[in-house]
């Protein structure tokens, strides 16, 4: 007996310990493992997600710029950062502020929202300002100012607005997309324009140099005897909003004016070129093609895609550098007529971004590399790529469509090397085998007359043609009381027809 209740009491217990966790609830499922990404994040997906950026997608599309981006997070090492206006931001713009820019400037407009480097929010506590983004101009990079403040805010400044960050639309490598409430108008496009110069006064006479001068005043700025050593340059600027050189060239002890007419000892004033220089100049695509002479094609394309703008902004802060391959004059001579006409604009710019290699390839390092390389041009299915083979002491590399062999180095200094061509590479997603055009759909059988020949013995119900069943019903009930109208009517003409002859009248 007490076995038995032994037995009872550990049963009980078991099932009591069971049906503890149940009562306080299950415990929470663990999370299932993130799935792998199907492919490259698309910008526009993630504005359209976020649902108030209407404007911004309109803008990046206009200017193509989604589709460079897009092609752009494929093979980067670095990522990308995007401050989106909203669009109640551009609502808040003086009236006709986006019509007043000219196309290139739309494009710098856009560019300027986008950094070339991953920042997550809590990264921007350490960013070093200024902070260069895409977009450029002559006098070199537009830029930001990020600031993080003790209470988890982070402001950014372009020198003409200031703004918060607000929502966070996305922040996994390789970009983040962050909300901004004001749209960010670079200085260099909406800053303070200097004022121009003054007409000379009329009448007034030319100074000779004295003798033995020459040198000094054809060296010497223009105007430099009236302005104190530590001004700037007339006309000068600086890149992005220049806070700290502006603050720097008010801080300087100007120096004694320099004498009308300087003795031959007396060394001759720098230029503004060579006073602002304080580094190699950046390295710019067209400058490298224009110098050699014989991409005259190449080049027109590339400025009238816009992607020489992009690859003159990438190189601004480039970690990895870039490769293009320049198909010569010839090369493009040598391809079938209407060839590039047949492609859209969207293709062009492909095609384009296709002669681009996201990362710095010396000749060396191409004779080394196996398998698919990727470039900046980018489809549905990815990437656009080439397969690159050593021959002999040259490359060749193929597109699957064609292939073209390496001819002359035209620069080999990081951050750009520039290969020359004998073909145009042509990909294979724009002029590779199309897949075949579906059959046409069987013409339909010819409808069956609607008269049948009624078996023996079987009665069919009539077929409407077009009338309904309401309508056959009035016409019946029409008729019927037609039939019966005829025939009071004949009843009528009887009687009296009767009476008539009975002589009544």
């Amino acid at each position: 007996m007490a076995r038995k209740l032994l037995l009872v009491a550990a049963a009980a217990a078991l099932c009591l310990a069971l049906a503890v966790p149940a009562a306080r609830g299950q415990p929470a499922a663990a999370a299932p493992a993130p799935k792998a990404a199907a492919g490259p994040p698309n910008v526009t997906a993630i504005l359209e997600k976020g649902g108030s950026y209407t404007t911004f997608i309109r803008l990046m599309k206009s200017t193509q710029q989604d589709t460079q981006l897009n092609s752009q997070l494929n093979g980067t090492s670095t990522g990308f950062t995007l401050f989106a206006p909203t669009d109640s931001a551009f609502s808040n713009l003086k009236p006709g502020t986006l019509n007043s820019l000219s196309a290139q400037d739309q494009v710098s407009l856009v560019q300027a929202h986008i950094v070339p480097k991953y920042y997550s929010m809590d990264a921007f506590d350490t960013a070093s300002n200024p902070v260069r983004t895409q977009a450029s101009g002559a006098d070199g990079p537009y830029t930001l100012n990020i600031t993080a403040t003790s209470t988890n805010q982070v402001n950014v400044s372009t020198g003409v607005v200031t703004t918060i960050l607000g929502n966070t639309l996305r922040s996994d490598m390789p970009i983040a997309v962050y909300s901004v409430d004001k749209v960010l108008l670079p200085y260099a496009l909406f800053g303070p324009k200097p004022p121009p110069s003054p007409p000379p006064a009329a009448g007034a006479a030319k100074k000779s140099p004295s003798k033995g001068d020459s040198s000094a005043s054809a060296e010497a700025p223009a105007g430099a005897g009236d302005k104190p050593a530590g001004a700037a340059p007339a006309g000068a600027r600086v890149a992005g909003w220049g806070l700290a050189a502006l603050v720097a060239a008010a801080c300087k002890t100007p120096s004694s004016p320099t004498p009308k007419t300087p003795s031959k000892a007396t060394p001759a004033a720098p230029g503004p070129a060579a006073a602002a220089a304080d580094g190699p100049a950046p390295t710019n695509v067209t400058a490298v093609l224009e110098k050699s002479g014989k991409y005259t094609t190449f080049l027109r394309l590339l400025h009238e895609s816009r992607v020489d703008t992009q690859i003159n902004s990438q190189l601004m802060d480039s970690y990895n550098g870039l490769t293009m391959f320049a198909p010569t004059d010839a090369a493009f001579a040598a391809l079938k007529p209407g060839t590039l006409n047949s492609l859209s604009s969207q293709d062009q710019i492909q095609l384009m971004l296709y002669c681009v290699l996201p990362r710095f390839y010396s000749l060396a390092m191409l004779s080394t590399l196996s398998g698919p390389v990727n470039t900046q041009a980018s489809g549905a299915d990815g990437p656009y790529k080439y397969r690159i083979k050593p021959s002999n002491n040259n490359v060749n590399i193929s597109t699957g469509v064609n292939w073209a062999l390496l001819s002359t180095v035209v620069s080999k200094d990081f951050p750009l090397a520039v290969y020359s061509v004998d073909k145009v590479p042509l990909p294979t997603e724009l002029f590779g085998p199309k897949p075949p055009t579906p059959a046409p759909a069987p013409a339909p059988a010819p409808s069956k007359s609607k008269s049948k020949k009624h078996k023996k013995g079987i009665a069919e119900p009539p077929v409407a043609d077009d009338a309904s069943a309401d309508d056959t019903t009035t016409k019946k009930a029409a008729a019927a009381v037609g039939a019966g109208v005829s025939r009071w009517v004949a009843a009528v003409g009887v009687v009296a027809g009767a009476v008539l002859a009975g002589g009544v009248f």
